[in-house]
């Protein structure tokens, strides 16, 4: 899903961070009663680039916002306008988490400067970590970043705390990109100036959401966290994951039986070695999915070896005839959750690993 600028900053404003103070307007860009500029007037359009495109502008007086607005009216009609108090500036900065999809990671990434092609900049100016979903982000995260680009101890203070508030958004929303350029600094807080923000929210109709990625072990898991952190886990194996798969909305039948039949079709690659099942679900009756795993996998195939796990209610007696029935189906169902882990890791390193380091 992609958020306009406008609704990202909802969600922004309703976490408690500080956005400007502005209003959408769908018609003319018009002030609000009693405020005296200067603004910015901003189209709300699902693309990059508006700076460039000439659909930022800034505006000092009335007469200005009125020629602003049917400016940015002539390049984009159709789209709201967004009329925002400008925001006394000591700094522009940059702040970002993002999905990397090749890694099967998130990241996050602070720059000592915000604006245009940020990236084509002094390298210097731009700090990267990437960050384990089994430790989160902590405050001195953030603060070891501003550092890195320079900022301040009052800043970098800041930017640990921000972070941490960003990366449980990102987390809350499924996020696949929160962006804040420019973040402005106005020698107290930060301002979250402008804000893009997509998410795997209703990405698909069916409530799935699925790509391939460069790696040994197929991964079907339910919820982009609970991914995330099996590829952070599989990653530091050395066994990275061949796909990115989530369940969005809660697992149900059809949605589990679209994903898992992807990531089984996956396993027909040459370079798949193993297949991971994680699983964990609360308010899904465990025999329900593991009826469809059974299920799939005999319409499918099981062209790899397999692990998987269940969660703890997987030692439920009323689920015994269902585990012993994916066991007769090649299924490795392991009890603890880094048990499977490893296992899968350890037959995709056997399957991938040269015959010659092999022997030895």
């Amino acid at each position: 899903m992609i958020y306009l600028e406008h609704e990202a900053k909802s969600v922004l404003a309703a976490a408690g961070l500080p956005v400007p103070v502005g209003r959408l307007c769908t018609g003319k860009a018009v002030p609000l009663v009693g405020e005296t500029g200067p603004w910015y007037v901003k189209a709300q359009v699902p693309y990059g680039g508006r700076g460039k495109g000439g659909l930022v502008r800034r505006a000092d007086d009335e007469a200005g916002l009125l020629a602003a607005g049917e400016a940015i009216r002539q390049v984009a009609p159709e789209a709201d306008q967004l009329v925002e108090l400008a925001v006394p500036t000591r700094s522009e900065r940059y702040v970002a988490i993002g999905l990397d999809t090749a890694a099967g990671r998130p990241y996050a990434v602070f720059g000592a400067r915000g604006g245009i092609e940020i990236e084509s900049g002094d390298p210097a100016l731009l700090a990267r970590t990437d960050i384990s979903m089994a430790r989160g982000v902590r405050a001195e995260d953030g603060a070891e970043l501003a550092h890195r680009v320079g900022l301040p101890a009052d800043e970098a203070a800041a930017a640990g705390a921000l972070l941490v508030r960003l990366w449980d958004l990102f987390r809350r929303h499924q996020g696949e990109l929160l962006e804040i350029n420019p973040l402005i600094w106005d020698g107290a807080r930060f301002v979250l100036a402008d804000a893009k923000l997509r998410t795997f929210e209703h990405e698909a109709e069916d409530g799935t959401v699925y790509f391939p990625r460069p790696g040994p072990v197929a991964v079907l898991s339910g919820g982009a966290g609970l991914g995330m952190a099996v590829a952070d886990m599989l990653h530091h194996l050395g066994t990275p994951p061949a796909n990115f798969a989530d369940i969005v909305g809660g697992v149900t039948t059809q949605r589990l039986t679209h994903v898992a039949r992807q990531v089984l079709h996956r396993c027909r690659d040459d370079d798949v070695a193993a297949v991971l099942i994680v699983l964990s679900v609360s308010l899904t009756p465990l025999g329900g999915v593991l009826s469809v795993i059974r299920d799939v996998i005999v319409e499918v195939g099981l062209d790899v070896p397999a692990v998987a796990y269940f969660g703890s209610g997987a030692a439920r007696s009323d689920t015994g005839d269902l585990l012993g029935e994916l066991a007769g189906l090649g299924v490795d169902v392991r009890p603890e959750l880094e048990q499977a882990i490893s296992r899968a890791a350890e037959l995709a390193g056997a399957a991938t690993r040269p015959d010659t380091e092999a022997a030895s």
